[in-house]
C-alpha cells in the first residue's frame, strides 16, 4: 500500500517519494531456507525493480532501507 505523508494542515510532505524497506535476509549466505535458491528468491529483486520503475516514471524519489 502506497500512503502520501501528510501534515497536520494537509500540505504533502514529499510529493512522490517512497520509502521501500528491502528484508535483506533472503541474500544472506547463512538463511539455510534459501540456501538453493539461487535466483532471486521469491522474486524479490524484480519487485523491487518494477517498484522503482514505477517511481521513477511518476517523477517520485525512492529511499531505500534494508536490514538482514
Amino acid at each position: 500500500m502506497v500512503t502520501d505523508w501528510k501534515l497536520p494542515n494537509g500540505e504533502l510532505v514529499a510529493p512522490g517519494a517512497r520509502v521501500i524497506g528491502l528484508n535483506t535476509q533472503a541474500m544472506n549466505t547463512q538463511n539455510w531456507w534459501v540456501f538453493g535458491m539461487r535466483e532471486d528468491p521469491g522474486n524479490h529483486m524484480k519487485w523491487l525493480e518494477d517498484e522503482l520503475s514505477a517511481i521513477e516514471k511518476a517523477g517520485g524519489v525512492a529511499y531505500l532501507i534494508g536490514h538482514i
